[in-house]
C-alpha cells in the first residue's frame, strides 16, 4: 500500500509517496480504506517535529480520515465491514489505509461524503451531536 510518509523532520514538501506494510486492527481498532482526509496546520506542526507529540520516524502524519471499514479487530462490535466512518488518529491518516481505535471511529450519517466530513471536522469542534444533512460546504 501506499502512503505519504516523513523520513526526517522538515517541512509538508518533504514528504515522500512510499510503499508501506499495511497495518493490521488490533483489539478495539478498525481498518479503514481512506478515501478523504483532513490537512490541518496541526498536520504541518507534526511533520516540522513542533506538535506535542512526537511520532517515531519514519511516519504517517494525518489525524483525520473518513472512508470505509476493510476490517476490524477482535472485539469489535460496533462498526462492521463496509461501512462508511470518520475517525481521528494521533497520525497515520496520509495513507491507502489506516487503523482507528473504535472509540474514535464514527459512522458517517447517510447524507455526509467522506469530504464534507473532513471538512466539517476542521471547521467546527468535534460535538456529541452530528448533524443529520450534509452541509453546503460551496459557501464555506
Amino acid at each position: 500500500m501506499k502512503a505519504m510518509v516523513a523520513r526526517a523532520w522538515g517541512e509538508p514538501s518533504s514528504l515522500v509517496y512510499a510503499d508501506v506494510t499495511e497495518p493490521t486492527p488490533g483489539p478495539g481498532e478498525v481498518l479503514i480504506d481512506v478515501r478523504a482526509v483532513g490537512c490541518n496546520f496541526p498536520d504541518i506542526l507534526i511533520v516540522q517535529g513542533k506538535y506535542q507529540t512526537k511520532p517515531p520516524l519514519p511516519f504517517s502524519p494525518g489525524h483525520e480520515v473518513a472512508g470505509v471499514v476493510r476490517a476490524v479487530g477482535p472485539g469489535v462490535s460496533e462498526l462492521a465491514v463496509g461501512q462508511r466512518v470518520f475517525a481521528l488518529l494521533k497520525w497515520g491518516g496520509y495513507a491507502e489505509r489506516a487503523v482507528a481505535p473504535v472509540a474514535r471511529t464514527h459512522a458517517l450519517p447517510p447524507l455526509w461524503s467522506e469530504v464534507a466530513s473532513v471538512l466539517a471536522r476542521a471547521q467546527v469542534p468535534a460535538t456529541p451531536q452530528a448533524p443529520t444533512d450534509e452541509p453546503d460546504v460551496r459557501a464555506a
